[in-house]
């Protein structure tokens, strides 16, 4: 044991070295910022020596970029560089003002000065972005004009679309109109004629820098206030990922045989948690053979069991991009979703979403005929909708696929035709039930996001009165009847 712990620190050593306390050691442990100590007895345990540098870093990065946590673990997870951010930050808080004495350009010289095409010029006109004026029935340009075209040509030449940037633009105009007017309108009101015009001319000129600084600065901070909340959403979504799981279910109708039809005998592994065989048998079927159907299958058993990795592959193989047929385009969003949890960093996880979002909005336009891939289709896209970060804007989206879904398993209208009585009798009597449940709790959450609290109560009820009363379900949905009569 000595041996083993030479190298190592005990937790008040390395509290001492690294310059923190027990305490906050304990708590990047929990979080997973450093790595769990080797334990030696109940009440010892030693700490690798790179522990130290990583506790500074982190308190480095604490300071000099006030990132929270949780965003710091995606960072050295990533095992990126991210000095950009800082550079980003400086380059942002930077203030361009407009040269007096600048001197107008014509139209006649404004592309070859600006190496803009003149085209491009004209659309950021007449979106109103840039403003020129006349004089002498000559169109010019002013510096303010020139620097907004520089602007348009750096983002291009950066790889950012001219049509991202002019959408990007269309919202901040439409926010600073408003506002300018607004400002405008406030001052009209309180000073004029009510203060000297030496004072007033200071107010818009000296003041006004101010406000400049401020929207800057504002901006900053509500780009990095709204990422941080995605980070921390996007860190929620492996817990979401369990409750969309209806498996292994009691199975008390499945035969004791699995049966020889290979979907039947997926299904019946399905049911029963032998996720694994079900696995072993899609592997079987695609050995040699591209078949996306049986894919599908092969991605859930892999999701199943934890292969993350293996059902991406697969995904990448047989279902590169989204396909007419909707069981597919399910599984491989679902595949997506699963490796948002995992991913490290934050490009990652984001490129993972777009990916995904691709494939829901396929079945989210699908005709399917087959009811009850229509129907674990629609509550998979429903809930993902409804669980990720509020600024995809999916939540409504999802709260109307799932309503109308609920509707549908309310009203127990779900066709069943050509499918064995023991099949039959499992989706009645646990399988579609199992899913009702689910479905409520993400419409309650979906509404508790939405503040619609009376939508919520309605769920939740729904979930108290069918699912098992000592069960997780309903302990949640008491405890959030609870919240909202308060």
């Amino acid at each position: 044991m000595q041996k083993k712990t030479k190298k190592l620190l005990r937790i008040s050593e390395l509290a001492e070295r690294a310059g923190v306390s027990k305490s906050t050691i304990k708590h990047y442990v929990n979080d997973g910022l450093l790595p769990s100590p080797v334990k030696t007895s109940k009440n010892m345990a030693y700490y690798d020596e790179s522990c130290v540098e990583k506790i500074r870093f982190i308190k480095k990065i604490q300071k000099e970029r006030f990132l929270p946590l949780d965003v710091i673990k995606r960072l050295i997870d990533s095992g990126k560089s991210y000095d950009e951010e800082l550079e980003l930050s400086k380059a942002i808080l930077k203030s361009h003002k407009i040269s007096p004495g600048s001197i107008p350009v014509r139209e006649s010289k404004i592309e070859r000065l600006t190496g803009y095409p003149l085209d491009k010029i004209h659309i950021l006109e007449q979106e109103g972005v840039i403003l020129p004026f006349f004089k002498n029935h000559i169109k010019y340009y002013d510096e303010a004009d020139c620097k907004i075209i520089e602007i348009m040509k750096i983002r291009e030449n950066l790889g950012v679309p001219f049509d991202y940037s002019l959408e990007t633009i269309r919202i901040y105009r439409d926010s600073i109109l408003k506002a300018v007017n607004e400002d405008i309108h406030l001052f009209t009101r309180s000073f004029i004629g009510d203060i000297p015009t030496k004072q007033a001319i200071k107010f818009m000129t000296e003041a006004d820098e101010t406000l400049d600084s401020f929207m800057v600065l504002f901006r900053y901070k509500m780009l990095r206030t709204i990422s941080e909340g995605i980070i921390g959403e996007i860190n929620d979504l492996p817990h979401n990922l369990a409750l969309l799981n209806i498996f292994p279910i009691e199975g008390r109708y499945l035969p004791g045989l699995p049966p020889k039809d290979i979907f039947l005998k997926m299904g019946y592994y399905f049911c029963k948690g032998e996720y694994e065989s079900a696995a072993r048998l899609a592997g079987e079927r695609l050995q040699g053979k591209v078949d996306p159907g049986i894919a599908a299958f092969a991605i859930l058993a892999d999701l199943l069991i934890g292969e993350v990795g293996e059902a991406i592959k697969k995904v990448e193989r047989y279902i590169p991009k989204p396909c007419p047929r909707t069981l597919e385009n399910t599984t491989a969003a679902l595949a997506y979703l699963f490796s948002i949890g995992q991913a490290s960093g934050l490009s990652v996880p984001m490129y993972y979403t777009k990916k995904m979002l691709a494939y829901l909005k396929r079945i989210e336009i699908s005709e399917e005929r087959h009811v009850l891939v229509k129907v674990f289709s629609r509550y998979v896209c429903g809930a993902i909708y409804i669980v990720l970060p509020k600024n995809f804007e999916t939540r409504g989206d999802g709260i109307e696929m799932l309503s109308r879904l609920n509707k549908l398993l309310t009203g127990k209208k779900i066709r069943k035709e050509n499918l064995p009585e023991w099949l039959a009798k499992t989706l009645d009597f646990e399988i579609l039930p199992a899913l009702e449940i689910r479905t409520n709790r993400f419409l309650a959450e979906g509404y508790l996001g939405q503040g619609v609290y009376g939508e919520a109560l309605k769920c939740l009820e729904r979930i108290i009165e069918i699912a098992d009363p000592e069960g997780e379900h309903s302990n949640w949905a008491r405890m959030k009847r609870v919240e909202i009569k308060r």
